[in-house]
């Protein structure tokens, strides 16, 4: 199976910002990396910043 990276990049950007732009979708995914973070004990970026970091320019 040949992996396009590129492909895979834009596919994580658009699934990410479109979390990020839906206040409901957000907040689950933000609840999520919480239970998460309290069950490994570490900080973990919320999805504002995970956008901010790999959202496209």
């Amino acid at each position: 199976m040949d992996l396009d990276i590129n492909k895979a990049v834009g596919a994580a950007q658009d699934a990410v910002s479109a979390i990020a732009k839906d206040e409901n979708a957000k907040k689950v995914a933000n609840d999520a990396i919480d239970k998460v973070e309290k069950k490994v004990g570490v900080d973990l970026p919320d999805v504002d910043a995970i956008n901010n970091a790999i959202g496209k320019k």
